[in-house]
């Protein structure tokens, strides 16, 4: 069995009214699927991870379809490298960081972050 967490978040209710609702939260969401990897309680031999691309197409699709707001209309390019951009009162981050409330909300899908070294921002 092949485990899929794009299809978990959009399958689960309140983690994609969260992002649909919370550009905070979306952002930071987007920030997480960057440069890390992820693994399903379900199966801890099977990792899954995405691309920079891919995880902002990720983000805008939830926003797009579940915001209810039709004014959204969004592509990878709205959160694509969003990390760089220094937003401190809308606390977004860099890409690869994963805040405590993401990490909590993926747990609850079922998922564990597998933490890097360039995230801890770690020198080997």
């Amino acid at each position: 069995m092949t485990y899929e967490l794009d299809k978990d978040m959009a399958l689960n209710l309140v983690f994609r009214t969260r992002v649909a609702q919370n550009e905070a939260f979306a952002q930071n969401v987007y920030a997480a699927l960057c440069n890390n990897a992820f693994i399903p309680d379900q199966n801890l031999q099977e990792t899954w991870s995405c691309s920079w691309r891919a995880a902002g197409k990720y983000v805008a699709n939830l926003r797009n379809q579940y915001g209810g707001r039709e004014d959204i209309d969004e592509d990878y390019l709205t959160w694509y490298c969003s990390g760089m951009v220094n937003h401190p009162k809308q606390a977004w981050v860099e890409e690869g960081q994963v805040t405590d409330a993401v990490q909590e909300a993926f747990k609850a899908l079922g998922w564990n972050v597998v933490i890097t070294n360039e995230t801890r921002g770690d020198s080997l």
